[in-house]
């Protein structure tokens, strides 16, 4: 998985973003 993240940074940024939106949402 940490290598394929570091492969795929775009990837790991829209699964960050994505987290971040889901935490948001669980919050609200």
């Amino acid at each position: 998985m940490r290598s394929l993240a570091a492969s795929n940074p775009i990837l790991t940024a829209k699964e960050s973003l994505t987290s971040l939106f889901e935490e948001t949402k669980r919050k609200v």
